[in-house]
C-alpha cells in the first residue's frame, strides 16, 4: 500500500486541534497510535501515515502519502470550527 492514511476522531465537535503524525523510517501505525492516544486523551483528532524507509528515499511516494494526509486533514477541518488549529508532528 502506498498511502495509508488513518484518521481518528476526536469525542469533541470542537476539538483542541487537528494532528498530522506522520511515521519516517519503518515505523509502524502501532507505533504512531500510541501518540495518537496522547493527543486524542487531550482532545485533538489526528491524521497519521506511516512511509516505509525505502519510501523515505523516494520523492514522489512520499510526496503522494503527503498529499494523502494533507487531504485528510482538510477534510477534517472542513467539519470542525473554523480556528481548529493543525499541528504537524514529524
Amino acid at each position: 500500500k502506498m498511502c495509508d492514511v488513518r484518521v481518528t476522531r476526536c469525542d469533541s465537535s470542537a476539538p483542541s486541534a487537528v494532528v498530522m503524525l506522520f511515521g519516517w523510517l519503518g515505523a509502524t501505525h502501532s507505533q504512531l497510535k500510541e501518540y495518537s492516544m496522547l493527543y486524542h486523551d487531550g482532545g485533538a483528532c489526528t491524521v497519521r501515515a506511516t512511509a516505509s524507509m525505502l519510501d523515505t528515499m523516494r520523492t514522489p511516494r512520499l510526496l503522494a502519502t503527503g498529499l494523502a494526509m494533507l487531504r485528510a486533514a482538510a477534510a477534517l477541518l472542513a467539519s470542525l470550527p473554523p480556528c481548529t488549529p493543525l499541528v504537524v508532528h514529524v
